[in-house]
């Protein structure tokens, strides 16, 4: 593999092997993870910084965040 794609696939955390990023939807053995090249790349920001990751990754933290975001709405209305 060469440095290029190894030092790409260091900077952005995820599920892999031996360090490198792979693709839960490829349909063959499993391949590097495209990230900015895949329509499941998703960067959101994340307090100074964008963080990409593959919208699965993204998928349980959005809903604990909506989670809470929905729990304190309802106590501030019932106060």
């Amino acid at each position: 593999m060469n440095d290029l794609v190894q030092n790409n696939n260091e900077t952005v955390p995820g599920v892999g092997v031996a360090g490198q990023v792979m693709c839960p939807f490829s349909l063959m053995a499993p391949k590097m993870c495209l990230k900015q090249g895949c329509e499941l790349w998703i960067e959101l920001k994340y307090g100074d910084k964008m963080v990409g990751r593959c919208a699965l990754s993204w998928l349980p933290i959005l809903m604990i965040e909506t989670r809470q975001a929905i729990e304190r709405l309802t106590n501030e209305t019932q106060n």
